[in-house]
């Protein structure tokens, strides 16, 4: 039997008529939002080698439609692969994709006026505690977001104890089938109260911060690769910024320094300070600046925030996106600017295409003995973080108490920010 529904809470506008904005930064570092049908196309693809196929049920749910209007979620490892996904399904009038088996109660909530939303096809085959951790927290602030009350979630029975010491849960149904997975687990239909007082789980969602950033070491594996490959798309950016620094520079998150040789080419630029955490890059950095007799060359092993000084140009490329706290190193880069200066941003935004990089690499430096491992771990820097869309950057930036004199997103094939800021309008 299929059920009309006529009592169903107002529907909540399709994912892709949203701005993107509003959600990805609602999300921990290393999950992401689906936003195109080639996303879409390889998490299928994900769900279909871990689901059992030979099931008739399982392979009609491979194109059930639903995911064009629902918030699909995705990670990746350093290989580049999917290894996690979930899907956030509002309510409409489509229903859910179990309907026709929803116990009466659901059907109540809707009648009361509940907004209802359901989180289903949750997979995870790495990191699995750390990554459940971040998927509960993407779903609750994207359901707070849309004032949903209510999620309804299908599990194996066996998860509900442990579902119940963390999060405000009520069983509605024992009888929702088996699991799709090679254990065939008995399911069974919980209603999870969003706006219930629920401090365990928060505590729970904040065990790591869903902190899925690079560690220090992980920084200094890849300065090696850092110095030894340059792309066009890096010579580009590194020229542009280099024919406009003047007087005193720093370069906030400088890697191994690529930026100076082009930058010891302009005669205005008095001196050169490159600064980053990683002392392994700082370590790549000054011999380069001894291979380039850059004797106005210096560095700092220090934290962008423990920076201290004043500088006529500030220059930050790729680095934004591992700011622990944006708006302290924005306010500290604000101070260390001289009155009128320059700050030069350069960071990866929302459109940076992984693939379209790839190839580019590809043609530029295959052969290289360093292109399996440049990469790969540029694979894994892009799956653990999330880049903002520059119109997320530009009211950081603002908030910041800076000026906007240029911004654009033409640099990286399209997929990184351009901002040219000063701390006030030049006369």
């Amino acid at each position: 039997m299929t059920l009309t529904i006529n009592t169903i809470t107002k529907s909540l506008p399709k994912k892709m008529e949203k701005l993107n904005a509003e959600i990805q930064p609602l999300l921990p570092d290393g999950i992401f939002l689906s936003t195109n049908s080639g996303q879409l196309n390889e998490i299928i693809d994900f769900k279909k080698d871990y689901y059992n196929d030979d099931r008739s049920e399982v392979k009609n749910f491979h194109d059930d439609g639903f995911d064009q209007d629902s918030y699909v979620l995705f990670s990746k490892n350093i290989k580049g692969e999917i290894v996690s996904t979930a899907r956030l399904l509002m309510d409409s009038e489509k229903g859910f994709p179990e309907e026709e088996i929803l116990p009466d109660s659901v059907h109540s909530m809707r009648r009361e006026g509940k907004k209802v939303a359901e989180l289903g096809r949750l997979v995870i085959v790495e990191d699995t505690g750390a990554m459940l951790r971040r998927y509960y927290k993407s779903i609750y602030n994207i359901s707070m977001c849309h004032d949903i009350d209510i999620v309804l979630i299908v599990m194996k029975k066996r998860n509900i104890p442990s579902h119940n010491k963390m999060m405000a849960i009520s069983v509605l149904s024992y009888d929702m089938g088996n699991s799709w997975d090679e254990e065939q687990g008995e399911l069974c239909l919980v209603a999870w109260d969003i706006k219930a007082d629920q401090p365990r789980f928060h505590k729970w969602v904040s065990k790591d911060g869903g902190n899925a950033n690079f560690e220090k070491k992980e920084w200094n594996q890849y300065s090696s690769y850092h110095l030894g490959v340059l792309v066009s798309v890096q010579h580009e950016v590194y020229s542009h910024i280099a024919s406009k620094v003047k007087g005193r520079v720093a370069d906030l998150g400088c890697g191994s320094g690529r930026i100076m040789g082009y930058i010891q080419e302009n005669t205005d630029v008095e001196s050169y300070t490159g600064v980053d955490s990683s002392d392994d890059m700082i370590k790549q950095a000054v011999w380069l600046s001894g291979e380039l007799e850059y004797d106005e060359a210096n560095f700092v092993n220090k934290k962008i925030e423990e920076v201290d000084g004043s500088y006529d140009s500030i220059v930050s490329v790729h680095s934004f996106y591992t700011w622990p706290n944006v708006k302290a190193i924005l306010s500290h880069i604000y101070d260390v600017l001289s009155d009128n200066g320059t700050f030069y941003l350069v960071t990866p935004n929302d459109n940076f295409s992984v693939d379209k990089l790839s190839r580019l690499v590809k043609r530029e430096v295959l052969g290289h003995p360093y292109y399996n491992e440049f990469l790969s771990i540029n694979y894994a820097i892009a799956g653990k973080y999330k880049y903002s869309p520059i119109d997320i950057l530009i009211e950081q930036v603002r908030s910041a108490g800076f000026h906007i004199q240029e911004a654009h997103d033409k640099f990286f094939l399209g997929g990184a920010s351009y901002l040219e800021l000063t701390k006030k309008l030049h006369a």
